[in-house]
């Protein structure tokens, strides 16, 4: 963050052996054993933020907060991390969970120019920060790439916003679409990978996005860490050393 006045950017995500976070018809829990999921919950402890897209606000109504030890209620995290939905239609509902706590942990929703103004005073009036993102010249989509033109910008100004409130690194979880936009513009600093040891079929990718069209243009990630617990492999990895 001194550096570059932005934060350290994590990508998380959880899949079966042949990459699947879900199954055809959206059924993810659990892929990841309890260990696993321990490990996250340890992970957002020591967090500024939290940002998932607006498609896994609706299918897992999550709250994204830090639960170590649902036995031991005197169990306090690090860091309370701000959650941040990616939402460019203002589409988050105010009975969702994150909305309905949005008063006891911080919540901001970034939207677009367009999003409609009573869903947005609504949110407000909840305890939600609002994020309006506005399109420049500058930070028009490349039309080369075809990247969506609110993740384009918004994430640039999401990450430039919790670079002004100090914050020193967030994750991303999910879902596809946003982790996916995330790696083309090149925002991703390190990688939490959880792999289960299961075979969907037919599931969900983790990482969508552009992509790249050739092996030689891929870049290879810098392993850190590798744990086994209870069969689930958890990879961690750094910005990538070298392509192809």
């Amino acid at each position: 963050r001194i550096d570059t006045k932005l934060p350290w950017t994590i990508a998380k995500w959880a899949m079966s052996l042949d990459g699947a976070i879900a199954t055809s018809s959206g059924d993810s829990k659990w892929i990841t054993n309890s260990k696993s999921r321990r490990v996250v919950h340890e992970f957002r402890s020591t967090l500024d933020a939290i940002v998932i897209g607006i498609g896994t606000a609706l299918a897992d109504d999550p709250m994204l907060t830090c639960r170590l030890d649902e036995t031991d209620s005197n169990a306090k995290p690090a860091r309370i991390a701000t959650r941040i939905v990616m939402d460019q239609n203002a589409r988050l509902p105010c009975d969702s969970r994150l909305v309905q706590s949005a008063r006891e942990f911080p919540l901001w929703v970034v939207v677009g120019q367009a999003a409609n103004q009573s869903s947005l005073k609504q949110l407000e009036n909840a305890g939600a920060k609002i994020l309006q993102v506005g399109l420049t010249r500058e930070a028009a989509p490349r039309e080369a790439l075809k990247l969506s033109p609110f993740y384009e910008h918004s994430l640039s100004e999401m990450l430039r916003e919790c670079g002004r409130h100090n914050f020193t690194n967030i994750m991303i979880e999910g879902g596809a679409k946003l982790l996916g936009q995330a790696f083309d513009i090149g925002c991703i600093d390190q990688i939490e990978c959880f792999i289960a040891p299961k075979v969907i079929g037919n599931g969900m990718a983790p990482v969508g996005g552009i992509g790249k069209e050739w092996m030689r243009d891929v870049d290879r990630w810098r392993l850190v860490q590798s744990t086994i617990r209870d069969g689930d492999t958890h990879l961690t990895l750094r910005k990538p050393i070298a392509k192809g």
